[in-house]
């Protein structure tokens, strides 16, 4: 049955990226006496969130009518036949039935899958990512890559600080030149709870990320 297509799962993502990454900047860095730890954050928040706008506008490789012409030749044994041949009336017949998608009449290559969610056929389809809300296909493979690995990475580094600052109620630095981006620094509720949530959610979302890059 089709899916209904939803950005919530997009969302989610970017409210937790904005609580983690702000928490991080105006809450537990400013304390801390390691300068490239602020530095470190920014550069590769920046190319995280590069990587999810270029994942997220891109396509994933949609199979036409047009395109999917090349993979009629394996499929039958009469090599005259042409794109004026891809009525689906005539291709139900000469075709067999598993090499069609009859929502979207079109022939599937190998690797091809319908998505119920977009409600169109994906060359080499992975999967529908709901954190992109958009499919993982042929043409964007190595973007969605990208953005799963700044992800890794983010969470790594961020929730590593997040853990390793909890100890750390106070400034280390007596003259702080981030004195200015310290929201709350000095509120203790605020300093717990922004960096438990921050070390929870990255190492939760971190586990995840893992298993998506090794495969």
């Amino acid at each position: 049955m089709p899916i209904e297509k939803s950005t919530r799962g997009l969302w989610l993502f970017m409210i937790l990226f904005m609580f983690v990454y702000l928490g991080q900047v105006f809450v537990i860095e400013p304390k801390l006496d390691v300068y490239y730890f602020m530095l470190s954050t920014m550069l590769i928040g920046l190319k995280l969130i590069a990587s999810f706008i270029f994942a997220a506008r891109s396509k994933p490789g949609y199979v036409t009518k047009g395109s999917s012409s090349a993979s009629l030749t394996p499929l039958v044994s009469d090599q005259s036949t042409n794109e004026e041949a891809l009525d689906f009336k005539t291709l139900l017949k000469i075709v067999p039935a598993k090499n069609l998608c009859f929502e979207c009449e079109v022939i599937k290559g190998p690797g091809t899958v319908h998505c119920h969610v977009c409600k169109k056929c994906v060359k080499k389809w992975e999967k529908h990512s709901v954190w992109l809300n958009t499919c993982i296909g042929a043409e964007n493979h190595l973007k969605y890559f990208l953005f799963i690995f700044y992800v890794w990475l983010d969470v790594f580094l961020v929730g590593w600080i997040s853990m390793a600052s909890i100890p750390v109620p106070e400034c280390e630095i007596e003259h702080c030149i981030y004195e200015p981006l310290c929201v709350a620094c000095s509120v203790p509720f605020v300093h717990y709870f922004v960096t438990w949530s921050n070390m929870i959610v990255c190492f939760a979302i971190m586990i995840p990320t893992s298993w998506m890059c090794c495969c």
